[in-house]
């Protein structure tokens, strides 16, 4: 007989890295600045990066018009690139709202098989929502708000 903890053993590594990579948390990102790998790519790329090991989920690459993913490599044309992405960041590090969310999403994930119990996991599910839009309200707050830079409707009137 699998026991909760068997269950949770098993499968938290998987659930913590998908909530880490189901919104653009700040407190998991981080920054890197990527050199070129010697080795040159086939086709039509000049460049390849190895993306960081700690790598979850790419955000944005900087100075670099095109690019693709191929394997652990970032192709492009420019020598030098910068990097935003998701990392999967100790729960020590993690705001307090991150830790329930990550919780109630643990809890949600595991009702079925703890307790068989399909009322239970719709209540479990909704509060996982909740907190997981709560969490995602919070966090976006250490991220101000950036402008739209087009500006189609003056734009059409030169």
């Amino acid at each position: 007989v699998e026991t909760a903890y068997d269950i949770l053993y098993r499968r938290y590594d998987l659930i913590k890295e998908t909530f880490l990579t189901s919104a653009r948390w700040r407190f998991a990102t981080k920054k890197a600045a990527i050199a070129v790998d010697l080795t040159a790519p086939l086709n039509e790329w000049t460049y390849r990066h190895a993306m960081p090991t700690d790598l979850l989920m790419l955000i944005r690459i900087y100075n670099v018009g095109q690019w693709e993913v191929y394997e652990d490599w970032i192709y492009t044309n420019t020598s030098g690139i910068e990097v935003d992405y998701i990392y999967s960041s100790a729960e020590k590090d993690w705001p307090v709202y991150a830790e329930w969310a990550l919780v109630n999403e643990v809890a949600y994930q595991l009702a079925l098989s703890i307790t068989n119990k399909l009322s239970i996991v719709d209540r479990l599910q909704v509060k996982a929502r909740e907190t997981l839009n709560q969490a995602m309200f919070k966090d976006a707050q250490s991220r101000p708000a950036t402008s739209i830079r087009q500006k189609p409707f003056v734009q059409i009137r030169n």
